[in-house]
């Protein structure tokens, strides 16, 4: 096992009933995207997933406890805001559930009102560049997520994976 700290973050997307948004609609609505990631002793991450989906409140907030759970972390990290207000009580409520509990510490984060672009670029290209982020070949959303990585920041693309992983 390689030595390192998990991390889990993030990026909420609404918890809107998505069957009744059709068509192009429905391929414009964001997704939410948890990322699994272990930050290595000598700072690579290895994100072992992101997760992407569009999900009701209760089924995301099952969601980022199992991606917690998964990997025995403390370090979960989600954008502040009516979004994580809305999220906080099922994510309590799914912790204390479990068997044995998890202890929960959610860790608000803020982009510090810096644009999209700039705030993930600054987390993100420079690793990228040096081969500092390390995918795990078998993720679940794979070509999605290099899809989005590839095409950022083009408004064409959703950007859910990079802006989750920013975090």
């Amino acid at each position: 096992i390689v030595p390192g700290d998990w991390y889990v973050t993030a990026d909420l997307a609404g918890f809107a009933e998505v069957k009744k948004a059709s068509g192009y609609r429905q391929k414009r609505l964001d997704k939410t995207a948890i990322s699994v990631v272990k930050i290595l002793e000598d700072e690579r991450w290895f994100v072992r997933d992101i997760y992407l989906g569009r999900w009701g409140v209760e089924e995301t907030a099952r969601r980022i406890i199992d991606a917690v759970a998964s990997c025995q972390t403390l370090n979960l990290g989600i954008e502040k805001g009516a979004l994580f207000h809305a999220v906080a009580p099922y994510l309590e409520a799914e912790a204390a559930k479990r068997n044995p509990p998890i202890p929960l510490s959610v860790e608000p984060l803020s982009h510090e009102n810096k644009a999209k672009h700039e705030r993930i670029g600054w987390a993100l290209q420079g690793r990228m560049e040096h081969g500092k982020i390390l995918f795990r070949r078998g993720m679940e959303n794979r070509k999605e997520v290099e899809d989005q990585f590839v095409n950022f920041p083009s408004t064409l693309v959703h950007d859910d994976a990079p802006d989750s992983l920013a975090y």
